[in-house]
């Protein structure tokens, strides 16, 4: 994900959310990268 990505779904109807993945991203940007490949392992497998 590019910076530029990060900063277009930095909108404000996204900081209007309790808690922003935004955020998340720039309190833990490794914890985040996990998450997102976590997610998208999720993804990929067909869900049962």
């Amino acid at each position: 994900m590019s910076v530029r990505h990060i900063l277009l779904r930095t909108t404000p109807a996204g900081k209007k959310k309790k808690k922003s993945p935004n955020f998340h991203f720039l309190a833990n940007p490794k914890g985040h990268l996990k998450a997102l490949k976590k997610q998208a392992a999720e993804r990929a497998r067909p869900s049962a």
